[in-house]
């Protein structure tokens, strides 16, 4: 059994957080019929993690993302209050002064997952599958002229933008902007790899690919244009978001 995962640190949450969570958490075992030893299995975690979440409605960010994993849910289900407990589709409805109002939302998925990317050490922060995101937010966060079809999330593996960034941050990524028009984060592959960068235009059309960690060192590519296997531009981050424990 991983005593690592059953110890680890919980998300602190409001009371409707909470609430919401041990409401859904029951719901989602109930229609499968699952006792809590099997979610436990399922996760590699003890049966009595799992009868802490369904008591107290506290869980860890780590174990928060197996969930979802394992029930094939998007982790703003289990998160957001304003989602019923049996809506297991992607148009939530809230009560605004009593009514019922239908919000539009769509599905953000996960970069790596959407393009295949190699699977990373257990030591690196795992990928939240998807998350259902109302379209008004994307609207007032992302340029218009970000399709739906290119909006990603990507979740930060390395520590190279510390300060700024740190692992197991979760970024939204516009695909559709891979020309650096202007200065700002992006997501780039180096050799394969991707990870995040602090692209900077200098006056020579020349780009400095930086890193907000000062134990990383800087480097300039001359035409971030044209890809190649040692350097491409993948995305620009529109909107960062920190699930850390706070």
């Amino acid at each position: 059994m991983n005593r690592t995962r059953d110890a680890e640190e919980p998300l602190l949450a409001d009371p409707a957080v909470v609430d919401s969570f041990k409401a859904k958490l029951v719901y989602q075992l109930r229609k499968r019929e699952w006792k809590n030893s099997d979610l436990a299995r399922k996760m590699n975690v003890s049966g009595t993690a799992v009868g802490k979440w369904v008591r107290t409605g506290i869980i860890g960010k780590v174990n928060l993302m197996a969930l979802s994993q394992v029930f094939g849910m998007p982790v703003t289900y289990f998160m957001n209050p304003n989602i019923p407990v049996e809506d297991d589709v992607a148009s939530p409805t809230v009560a605004v002064h009593g009514a019922s109002v239908g919000l539009e939302a769509i599905q953000v998925k996960d970069y790596r997952l959407a393009f295949g990317s190699p699977a990373k050490p257990s030591s690196a922060p795992g990928p939240i599958i998807s998350m259902m995101v109302r379209r008004s937010w994307v609207e007032a966060h992302v340029s218009d002229t970000c399709a739906q079809a290119h909006l990603f999330l990507f979740t930060v593996q390395t520590d190279t933008m510390v300060p700024t960034l740190q692992r197991g941050d979760v970024l939204f990524v516009d695909t559709s902007q891979q020309c650096v028009t202007e200065n700002g984060l992006y997501l780039v592959s180096i050799r394969g790899v991707e990870d995040v960068r602090r692209l900077q235009i200098v006056p020579d059309g020349s780009i400095v690919v930086g890193c907000d960690n000062s134990v990383y060192s800087n480097f300039t590519t001359e035409d971030p244009s044209t890809s190649s296997a040692d350097f491409e531009v993948l995305g620009r981050i529109v909107v960062p978001m920190s699930l850390r424990p706070m």
